[in-house]
């Protein structure tokens, strides 16, 4: 069969044509369209995948704020505390690059107020007195010119002691809570001998231990120790350019507060 004439394969089915150079133009831009198509299957099936995740994690999450939402209010024990004490922030090293090289200098440990809220609810419509959870906001310094807002939710547990007829969970209650917390730090002036002007957004670590002594059937007073961990960082001026500077923060809280109960 001539040259000419000699059949051009375009997909599954066989096409004769004239010119052999058509031929060769016509599969080239077969395959490209081939995969041209592919590629968009695979982004069009990502972005599904990732529109059923979303959609996955959002029912999840409505299902659980419509149980803690619709759970029979009687029963339900929430209350609100708020407290205050010193903030003990143990000594640290900030670490940070100049010329390629890692630099790190002592930052000295400091004290400072720390003041917070918290709201939360205990699981009495669950069957589970014991259990309960929490969000908190708080204040504290732990550096000279770091100011720190952590954002905190809290898993809650808690034992009863002498308990009655009016503190069916127990008039004395020591109580232990857990849990990640959002740091927002704010580093305005200098840390270390580093000039800064910069905000961090750490996950962190929140941690409770305390009791509390119920008054009546609706305040009580209590006292708390509290430790947070975090890691910030942020951009610093070094001979006239900035650059990374990290380190962490342990801070030990001792605190006093009142609780309402409703």
């Amino acid at each position: 069969m001539p040259a000419d004439i000699e059949p051009c394969m375009w997909g599954r089915a066989t096409l004769v044509t004239l010119v052999s150079s058509t031929c060769m133009t016509v599969t080239i831009i077969t395959d490209s369209v081939t995969v041209q198509r592919r590629v968009g299957e695979i982004v069009w099936a990502s972005v599904m995948w990732y529109k059923a995740s979303m959609r996955r994690l959002t029912i999840a999450l409505t299902v659980v704020l419509a149980v803690l939402a619709v759970a029979p209010a009687a029963s339900a024990e929430w209350f609100l505390d708020a407290y205050l004490g010193p903030a003990i922030t143990s000594g640290s090293t900030l670490t940070f690059t100049v010329f390629d090289e890692e630099q790190t200098q002592d930052l000295n440990g400091r004290s400072s107020p720390s003041f917070g809220l918290r709201v939360g609810k205990w699981f009495d419509d669950f069957q589970l007195p014991w259990l309960g959870v929490a969000f908190d906001v708080s204040y504290f310094r732990p550096a000279v010119d770091v100011q720190t807002v952590p954002l905190s939710l809290l898993l809650m547990a808690r034992y009863g002691f002498l308990k009655d007829e009016e503190f069916r969970d127990g008039r004395l209650q020591p109580y232990a809570g857990i849990g990640p917390g959002l740091f927002i730090s704010n580093a305005s002036g200098a840390i270390g001998f580093q000039e800064v002007d910069d905000t961090s957004t750490n996950i962190g670590l929140d941690l409770r231990l305390g009791v509390l002594l119920r008054i009546d059937s609706n305040w009580g007073a209590f006292t708390e120790y509290r430790f947070t961990h975090v890691s910030p960082s942020w951009d610093v001026d070094v001979f006239g350019g900035k650059t990374s500077a990290s380190t962490t923060f342990n801070t030990h809280h001792i605190l006093l507060g009142v609780s309402y109960r409703f």
